[in-house]
């Protein structure tokens, strides 16, 4: 009975996810006449610092990652029996989050001296960045482009919800972390009277992977490292974006 209980809720947790990146009906697409994308706001402690661990391609923390530890010393354990797997994944996380606390430890006592420098060198115009990205690809799709203006009836609120350096492998020769930059998107697509017609998250990852010294000492790199994570966020965006106008 449980096992139905968290399949049923599995299969509603899918469906949701899928139905957040359906398209939008024909008559909300109709009473899209102008659209406007004002300024990007930043979240309350949207800068987090530097982590030690790589961060997972779907967005979520990685963290995260180690419940599937858990997971499979429970499958291990008891043959797929959901209860000793519930118990294998609540064991394999206790060690999981110990081992992840030993290296962050670690991490901080080899590179705590870097950490406000490193925030010193976030671009200072992050917002404007954003914004200037997002308008691009609204002003590229060929439904919303056209509809474009400074002030219109619908808004592409841009948040951006956290931005911040994580291990991106390690260099060749010295074994230091290497550190991408990464910045997480909320984009939130408002009609008259503030009705939410979709909300979607995106993440973005830096290709350029250097060095903590080396991105505390050039605020030229760093720059570069969120330009392009912005970049990315935003690609994933303007993808989304064509596929909730059908174009």
């Amino acid at each position: 009975m449980k096992f139905l209980i968290h399949t049923s809720l599995a299969l509603l947790a899918l469906a949701a996810l899928n139905s957040c990146s359906s398209r939008l009906s024909e008559a909300e697409l109709a009473a899209i006449l102008t659209v406007s994308v004002p300024k990007a706001t930043l979240a309350p402690n949207s800068y987090k610092h530097p982590s030690v661990f790589e961060y997972r391609d779907d967005g979520r923390s990685p963290h995260d990652g180690v419940g599937l530890m858990g997971g499979l010393v429970g499958v291990t354990a008891a043959d797929n029996d959901l209860a000793g797997y519930l118990i294998g994944e609540m064991v394999g996380d206790a060690v999981g989050h110990v081992i992840a606390a030993n290296e962050k430890t670690t991490f901080k006592k080899n590179y705590g001296t870097y950490y406000s420098s490193l925030r010193g060198k976030v671009p200072s115009d992050l917002t404007s960045m954003v914004t200037k990205r997002v308008e691009a690809q609204v002003k590229a799709n060929p439904f919303f482009g056209p509809r474009l203006k400074d002030q219109g009836r619908h808004q592409f609120s841009v948040r951006i919800k956290h931005h911040f350096l994580s291990r991106n492998g390690s260099g060749p020769r010295n074994q230091q972390p290497l550190m991408s930059a990464y910045v997480q998107l909320e984009v939130t697509l408002y009609g008259p009277g503030l009705r939410v017609l979709y909300t979607g998250t995106y993440l973005g990852k830096s290709r350029i992977a250097m060095d903590i010294p080396t991105l505390a000492s050039s605020k030229f790199i760093s720059r570069d490292a969120f330009r392009e994570a912005v970049n990315d966020a935003c690609k994933k965006f303007a993808y989304e974006l064509r596929t909730k106008s059908g174009r």
